[in-house]
Formats: structure tokens, C-alpha cells, sequence
């Protein structure tokens, strides 16, 4: 995103979508440093999403759920 950012800004707005997964909602057992960096990008996503509402740029986050 540091270097998408400008660009999408210049070109007058646009969309990032970050990839999640299932563990960034939640964790299970045995999978330590994947819910972590997963939280990370969940975390990530959001807070830029709030900074840059604003300037017209759209930034989500997709996670896989299962059933």
C-alpha cells in the first residue's frame, strides 16, 4: 500500500483490497504466527481505510470464512 497509495491519489481515487483469511477473524489452536501477521492486515486495512475515506480511495480487506 506505501506505494499504491500515491498513485491511486493521483489518478483522482480508486480501491485497495487486502487479502485476509479466516484466521484474522479469529484464532485455533496450534496456529500461533498466523492469526498474528492476520490480525496484522485486518488492523492495517482498517486504519488506512479510515485515513484516507477522505481522498477518495476504497480499502477492504477479504477473509475466507468456512462453513
Amino acid at each position: 500500500m506505501k506505494y499504491q497509495l500515491p498513485a491511486i491519489e493521483a489518478a483522482g481515487g480508486g480501491a485497495i483490497v487486502n487479502i485476509a483469511s479466516i484466521y484474522a477473524i479469529s484464532a485455533f489452536p496450534a496456529s500461533m504466527p498466523i492469526p498474528q501477521t492476520k490480525h496484522a492486515v485486518r488492523g492495517l486495512t482498517r486504519s488506512t481505510a479510515i485515513e484516507y475515506a477522505t481522498r477518495r480511495v476504497r480499502i477492504n480487506a477479504v477473509s475466507q470464512v468456512r462453513f
